[in-house]
């Protein structure tokens, strides 16, 4: 099966980093934030709040495999945020910053964030979670 079908479905935020900072965490041991992969879109919701609605592209072709995030305007320019990511099995680790990195890694004089998520519902199951 391909990542891009991998990454369909519904992920529950297990661990937050930025800068070498953990955050989120009374959020994170809530389960409070998931991310909704649904074709090439990427929604996360907080509470239950959608905080970001954006597109992603992935390359599983290079190595560290490539994931960009792409804040598409009205104009239809694009923002892209570079990232990384790497799947095993039911978890997702995304690592993005403002050049792309080459590691999975976050301290306090990279401009990095750090995210691992486990897969909480496929789509292939009838269940209205899977709605954004």
């Amino acid at each position: 099966m391909e990542d891009h079908q991998l990454f369909q479905g519904v992920w529950v935020l297990l661990s937050h980093e930025y800068r070498g900072e953990k955050l989120h965490e009374e959020a994170i041991r809530l389960r409070l934030a998931r991310l909704f992969l649904v074709g090439q879109r990427y929604t996360l919701k907080w509470q239950e709040k959608v905080v970001r609605d954006d597109q992603f592209r992935i390359d599983p072709a290079t190595s560290p495999r490539q994931f960009d995030l792409v804040h598409v305007f009205e104009d239809g320019h694009e923002w892209v945020v570079p990232g990384i990511y790497r799947l095993e099995g039911n978890l997702l680790s995304i690592c993005l910053g403002m050049d792309r990195p080459t590691a999975f890694l976050t301290r306090p004089d990279l401009d990095r964030s750090l995210a691992v998520y486990r897969r909480e519902d496929s789509l292939s199951l009838p269940d209205d979670r899977r709605s954004p």
